[in-house]
């Protein structure tokens, strides 16, 4: 049913009455056309005791008398065209010292009102004449909380009451109400969805960081687990390569033993040809020199027997001794290379053990770290879980809203299609009323009567106004349960609001938790990085003592052949001595055996029969001497 329908006024009502029908008809269509372009600049306080929505309500028409027939021109400014026009301008004092005047009452729509400038509108008394009891009904029929919305409103409506247009009035503006309410709330959802998916992006950049943290420490993972398998396969490399060392120590141990026995068989053959080739030479020089030097030699030889005993006694005191240390260094370097083999190969055994627990106390770790994640990941999932609950929800709220508004919006759009009809059927009556003016002119001397009447409708209008106040102190009261009804909506919101933000903090709470865990983890890698690095200074100090280990060898070895070579010198030496003293008590012996014949060759012989002494050359005492010593 269309808007114009049901503002179609009643069959056998006067012409002026129709026009009256005519001209609502064209004001409410304009009234709703403006309703979503013009909105109060001023938002509805909750706290204030006025609301910018409520106004004083609208002029109502003035009727003329049907007897008389006269017209009745009514401007925007409420003053008539001639002089004898009633003067509607006069305040009118209501109950509570309220005071009011017809010119001070707002237009129906705003911007137009049932009164335009230079519109002159024809009025039947038959309508208009209201009278108190009229008004007592309407005001208790069509209170704001018993009011339709939309059209059936409209419908039920008698527009032939100013009452019932003032009715009308509030409720559009308790529609207006609604609308901005119901924008504010929507505003205020929008809010909540814009800060929903700031949350959301916030979780899905903490999900995102924890993704990578996790992709890290799974790439560390790989990495130390890659460490370890090095670090066995260089443990491997290195007991191969000791055991390739030993087995090249024996080798060489081995080579050594064969090559000092050839070598001590040689040096004895060459000491012994070299033995045999000095006691020839020498059993030569003594048999040329033995007849000449047997005298000057007897005391130098006995002072030299004894003195070469002397040194004989203190040489095998000295070779004796050596021996000893020999055999003390001997044993004790034995000792050493095997409680150093014996501790080298305890700690490479405690290195390998170590190496195999930290092995299984890494496996371990992963294996927690690997249901901690397990764990982070069902939290994850109820959180996501929680989340597209959440924004289901605000999805539902919102196509609510949005069918609403879509709801409100067609609504305005038949009132606006009813008021642009009622443009056209008001232009149409203006044209009407244009012809009729000069037929109203006509009927000037009946507004003597028109005047009495309007004084009996101001009359009225004092009882309206009286109504109308009281109507705005139930309008009052239910701005103020309006009112209540946002504080406990405002405290819902709070409490919700709370709600969030703990919800929000508890989130905070388990990124911290992820967060401190994820440093803890990096903690114990880095003490897992430290225990390798540790290993591996270990490993090197252990090669660096194996390393020096074998240098004190060689450098043993080189001192113990040092040895063996002075050994053998002393040796030489001392078979030197031994063949020197054998001749000397074999020349003794012979001289001692030649004494007596001597001796008694000596006691029959002259004088001058004895040979003279021959002086030997400085060259044949200095060979003596080499040889006496020694020398070749």
């Amino acid at each position: 049913m269309e808007l114009t329908d049901c503002c179609e006024p009643c069959p056998g009502l006067s012409r002026a009455r129709l026009e009256y029908h005519a001209l609502l008809r064209s004001n409410l269509r304009r009234y709703f056309e403006s309703t979503e372009s013009v909105l109060p600049s001023e938002s509805f306080k909750a706290d204030g005791n006025e609301s910018p929505l409520l106004g004083i309500p609208p002029p109502l028409p003035v009727s003329a008398p049907p007897g008389n027939q006269k017209a009745m021109s009514l401007r925007s400014d409420g003053q008539s065209a001639d002089d004898d026009e009633v003067e509607l301008d006069q305040p009118v004092r209501g109950p509570k010292g309220y005071v009011s005047s017809l010119s001070q009452f707002p237009d129906l729509s705003g911007t137009t009102g049932l009164y335009r400038s230079g519109l002159d509108v024809p009025f039947d008394d038959d309508g208009l004449s209201v009278t108190s009891t009229e008004n007592g009904d309407i005001s208790s029929s069509y209170r704001p909380e018993n009011l339709p919305y939309g059209k059936d409103m409209l419908v039920n409506m008698n527009l032939n009451d100013s009452s019932a247009v003032l009715k009308l009035q509030e409720h559009l503006r308790e529609h207006r109400k609604q609308l901005e309410y119901e924008r504010s709330q929507k505003n205020i959802l929008e809010e909540k969805q814009r800060q929903m998916t700031k949350d959301r992006a916030g979780l899905q950049k903490s999900l995102d960081s924890l993704k990578y943290q996790k992709s890290v420490l799974e790439q560390n993972k790989l990495d130390f687990e890659a460490k370890i398998r090095q670090l066995e396969y260089q443990v491997s490399d290195e007991e191969e390569k000791k055991k390739n060392a030993e087995l090249l120590l024996k080798k060489t141990k081995e080579q050594l033993s064969k090559k000092e026995g050839q070598y001590t068989q040689e040096m004895e053959a060459r000491q012994r040809a070299e033995l045999s080739m000095r006691n020839v030479q020498m059993e030569l020089r003594a048999a040329q020199n033995q007849m000449k030097d047997l005298e000057d030699e007897k005391v130098e030889l006995e002072r030299k027997l004894t003195n070469e005993i002397s040194a004989r006694q203190l040489q095998e005191q000295i070779n004796e001794e050596q021996q000893r240390l020999q055999q003390h260094i001997h044993e004790e370097s034995q000792l050493n290379s095997s409680q150093r083999e014996s501790e080298a190969g305890e700690e490479a055994r405690t290195a390998l053990e170590l190496a195999d627990d930290d092995i299984k106390h890494t496996r371990d770790l992963v294996e927690k770290y690997k249901n901690e994640i397990i764990a982070l990941k069902a939290e994850l999932q109820k959180q996501r879980q929680r989340l597209t609950e959440d924004n289901s929800t605000l999805s539902a709220e919102n196509d609510k809203l949005q069918g609403r508004c879509e709801d409100l919006r067609s609504e305005l759009k038949d009132h606006e299609e009813a008021l642009t009809q009622y443009t056209l059927q008001q232009n149409l009556h203006q044209q009407k009323l244009s012809s009729d003016i000069n037929m109203l002119r006509d009927s000037l001397d009946k507004e003597h009567l028109a005047r009495e009447k309007n004084e009996a409708e101001l009359d009225s209008l004092r009882s309206r106004l009286q109504t109308t106040s009281s109507q705005l102190e139930k309008s009052q009261q239910t701005r103020n349960e309006i009112e209540k009804r946002l504080h406990s909506d405002r405290d819902e919101w709070a409490r919700q609001l709370e709600r969030k933000e703990a919800e929000l903090s508890s989130m905070k709470d388990k990124v911290q938790a992820h967060i401190h865990a994820l440093n803890s983890l990096e903690t114990k890698l880095n003490s897992v990085e430290n225990e390798l690095q540790i290993s591996n200074t270990s490993l090197l100090e252990r090669t660096n003592q194996y390393h020096q280990a074998q240098r004190e060898m060689q450098h043993y070895k080189t001192v113990h052949d040092n040895h063996d070579v002075n050994m053998r010198h002393e040796k030489e030496m001392n078979n030197k001595l031994q063949a020197k003293v054998e001749s000397l008590q074999d020349r003794l012996s012979r001289s001692s055996a030649r004494e007596p014949d001597l001796e008694a060759a000596g006691g029959h012989g002259a004088a001058p029969c004895q040979r003279p002494r021959r002086l030997r050359p400085p060259g044949e005492t200095k060979r003596y001497d080499s040889l006496s010593q020694g020398g070749p």
